[in-house]
């Protein structure tokens, strides 16, 4: 089954919740600095949705995660705290929420928003789902180099979480 484009990238006329203008930019801040990958696994969207929302598993797929934490339920508004394998911590917001669809959450780093959308693209044979990367704030152009440079990590984690739904589902 194919499911309609999800309103989480509709950005004009979106009925998804989000939390202040984080999705107003999106068009314009993914246009500048995407990164992007899509991924399929045979776990379903459920699970794979499921993943997403356990901020206690990040770290058994996001290869940059170390650890994570999330103060109180998965929802709007809805703030955490996450350490990067290299020692760096810092925290997120959850921005955007049209479950069991998409979702996207801020890190903030210094002087700028990284912004992460996770979204269940297709889920026929297989459940298709893309993440997409961007960076806003004053020091963009500062972060976006070294973004760049983690693109084959995005590749990797989504591989691994692949993996580990595939796991789960069975």
């Amino acid at each position: 089954m194919s499911l309609p484009p999800c309103p989480a990238t509709q950005i004009e006329s979106s009925p998804v919740a989000t939390i202040g203008a984080a999705s107003c930019r999106r068009s314009t801040a993914r246009a500048r600095t995407p990164l992007e990958h899509v991924e399929t696994t045979r776990a379903s969207a459920a699970t794979l949705w499921s993943c997403w929302i356990d901020v206690g598993t990040w770290s058994e797929w996001a290869g940059w995660v170390g650890s994570a934490t999330l103060e109180g339920p998965f929802e709007i508004g809805a703030h955490g705290r996450v350490g990067e394998t290299t020692g760096y911590r810092t925290t997120f917001t959850v921005a955007t929420l049209d479950a069991p669809y998409a979702q996207e959450f801020i890190v903030h780093i210094f002087g700028a928003d990284v912004h992460m959308s996770r979204e269940i693209v297709d889920e026929s044979e297989v459940t298709t789902f893309k993440h997409s990367v961007w960076i806003t704030g004053r020091l963009r152009r500062v972060w976006v180099r070294p973004l760049k440079r983690r693109g084959g990590e995005l590749a990797e984690s989504m591989r691994r979480l692949a993996t580990y739904a595939e796991s789960l589902h069975r």
